[in-house]
């Protein structure tokens, strides 16, 4: 599902992703995948969102995953919303 996600991201951001330095982005490779999506539960969230602040980042978009895209995840965004606000 990680890779299926990254890859539907590749197409308006190609130039960016080789700017920072994924030369490599057509291939999708692991790091890629590791950079733009987090997996595991909301404590490993919570950890990129930080890291990404702690680069500069002013704001952190996230997309919620789940087995069952056409169903909101609302208890997802609930247990987010709990450690990050």
């Amino acid at each position: 599902m990680a890779r299926a996600h990254a890859a539907a991201a590749l197409p308006n951001r190609l130039v960016l992703l080789r700017d920072l330095g994924f030369d490599d982005a057509d291939a999708l490779p692991d790091r890629l995948v590791d950079a733009l999506v987090v997996t595991g539960g909301p404590e490993d969230v919570v950890r990129r969102v930080e890291e990404q602040h702690e680069a500069g980042a002013d704001h952190v978009s996230l997309h919620v995953l789940t087995a069952t895209p056409d169903e909101p995840p609302l208890r997802q965004w609930r247990e987010l919303a709990a450690y990050l606000w």
